[in-house]
Order: structure tokens, then sequence, then C-alpha cells
């Protein structure tokens, strides 16, 4: 396995009598070099100190080997297989050594041609680049495409958020349905976690009325702060696992959650995100200042958060009272 020498991680593959090694600036590298030799060795292919032959893996085959240690076993890792698997079937699979501009003409052509939003294209190009620039860093791909050229202008879109009576509706109709999962969302409402980490916390990861996600989209952990309605909740969540939404099954949850909205006469565009945007515009719309929203929310960049900064109330007021004067 990968180990620290110096400020260098050493990849390290014993096979028989032969060992093979190599001296990367990161850990992550020195992993995916580590699996390309341990691939190369099950397949009985020459191994060289690049690992794996250029040519011999399609893209499919190398997504899927360097997709544990570039995203792991996320809920944001599950979406991007589903983008990559989109991407292989768009060029049929071809050997990733071979990805040219060409290809991501033909991506984003057909992408547009399956009415994906900008956004959405925008989303699958750089699950698309991170993958190129891996194959690229350890000389699987010779040269990368330059997948800036192909990204789309996104427009700022309407966010959707929950007003006070909206929340009442849905919540009535899920309790009604089944208490825990009105429970579930109205936990979603105010500590503005992502789903996937509202059900991976654990109960160990909540003390003195605070919880710590170690598991997060951007990586870092983040300690946030419980209303007493959230704490209220976790009294009531089963004990006997070691997560406290670990009875919550996420598909049951959406199935039913789909049904309640239709109930509560809310739209198609309230989905379980949305309880994520309720939160940040609650925040923002009493005055809490956009820093201090980015680190609740745990946005890896002020930009993302800015999108919600619109909704600070009495911004502009002091403009007018400027021109009434």
């Amino acid at each position: 396995m990968a180990r620290q020498r110096g400020k260098q991680w050493q990849g390290d593959v014993k096979s028989g009598n032969q060992r093979h090694r190599k001296n990367f600036a990161t850990e992550a590298e020195a992993e995916l070099w580590e699996a390309s030799i341990r691939l190369a060795i099950a397949r009985g292919e020459p191994i060289s100190s690049e690992g794996v032959a250029p040519s011999s893996e399609t893209f499919t085959q190398y997504y899927r080997r360097i997709h544990p240690v570039l995203w792991g076993d996320t809920d944001h890792g599950q979406k991007v297989v589903a983008q990559l698997r989109e991407i292989a079937e768009i060029v049929n699979d071809i050997p990733v050594s071979m990805f040219t501009d060409q290809h991501l003409e033909t991506i984003v052509s057909e992408l547009k041609q399956r009415r994906n939003a900008d956004g959405t294209i925008n989303r699958k190009l750089a699950a698309l680049s991170k993958v190129l620039t891996q194959a690229k860093k350890t000389k699987v791909l010779k040269d990368k495409p330059d997948i800036s050229a192909y990204r789309r202008k996104e427009g700022v879109g309407r966010l959707r958020f929950l007003t006070d009576t909206e929340e009442a509706r849905l919540l009535e109709k899920l309790t009604f349905m089944r208490p825990e999962y009105g429970d579930f969302t109205a936990f979603l409402i105010d500590s503005g976690f992502r789903m996937g980490e509202a059900l991976k916390f654990t109960w160990a990861d909540y003390s003195d009325g605070k919880v710590t996600l170690w598991l997060t989209k951007g990586g870092k952990p983040r300690t946030i702060p419980m209303t007493q309605r959230c704490r209220s909740i976790l009294e009531r969540c089963p004990k006997d696992t070691d997560k406290p939404f670990g009875h919550i099954n996420r598909y049951t949850y959406r199935s039913i959650f789909e049904k309640a909205r239709g109930m509560a006469g809310l739209g198609n565009d309230v989905v379980p995100h949305v309880m994520r945007h309720t939160c940040a515009s609650r925040l923002v719309q009493s005055g809490v200042d956009i820093r201090r929203v980015q680190v609740w929310l745990g946005h890896s960049t002020i930009a993302m958060t800015m999108r919600y900064s619109h909704l600070a109330p009495s911004d502009l007021d002091v403009c007018l009272d400027a021109l009434e004067q």
C-alpha cells in the first residue's frame, strides 16, 4: 500500500519475487498507480513504470478503476458513475487513450439533443475532466482535450425554496404518511445538510447540541449547532443503530416524499435538495452574512453561496435612503 516517504508518497506492489515501486506527489496518485499495477498483473499484461499500457483500457474500465480513489463511496460519487456511464455510451466506450476534441464535440452535441440543461452538461463535463486529468497524469492519455472550451454558459436560474406555509403543508402530509419521514425532512430544513450527510453522520458525531460532519462533498469537516427542533428530532430517533437516521431508506423516502408533495399541492420542482435551499434562504433573509452561510452549508467557494445573496434584506435600502435625502 502507499506510504509516505518524506514529502512524497511511494506506491509499492509486490508480485511473486518482483516488487514495483514509484514515488508520487500525493497519496491518491500513488494509490491509483498501485491499482493500475495490480490490474496489469491480474491480466497478465507487461508492466511498465506507469502501470497499464495506455491502449489496454476502455473508458469504462478506466473510470471504474479510478473512481473509488477520486470520489469514494459518496452520494456525489454515485451520481458521477451515472454521468460517466452515459459518456461511455455516447463515445462507444473507446479506449481512454484515444479521447480527442472530436469526442467532446460529440458528447456535448448528443447531450444537447437529449435536452440536458447547460448546467447538467457542465456537471458531466466536470466529471469527465477529472477522469482525463488523471489519465494524463499517469500517462495513459498523451494529450488531454481542452474541456473548458466546451463548457456551457449557465444562467443564474431561480432557486426554489419553501415558504413557511409550503413547509407546513409538506410536513403535515409526510408526518401523516410516515412520521419519521416528516422528522427527517424538518431536520434537513433546519440543518441545511445534504441528504447524504444527514444519513451518514453517527451518534458519536453528535455532542453538546452540535453535529460534526466528517464525510462531506467538499472533503472538509464542519461542525453545525442544532436547532431546538433538530435536537428534539434526534431525541426521537431510534438508538438501535450507530446513525440517528440509519432507519431511513433513501429510495423509499424519495417515493413517499413525492407522494406527499403531490398531496400538499406542491410542484415537481420541490425535491429533497430544496430543503437545503430553504435553510440557506432563511439564513440570508434573516441577515446572516454570506461568509457564515458558506461555512454553515459547507460550500467550497463563496461563489456557490452568492446565489443566495439577492435574498439579503435591506441591501439596497441604504441607497434609497441616500436618494430620498
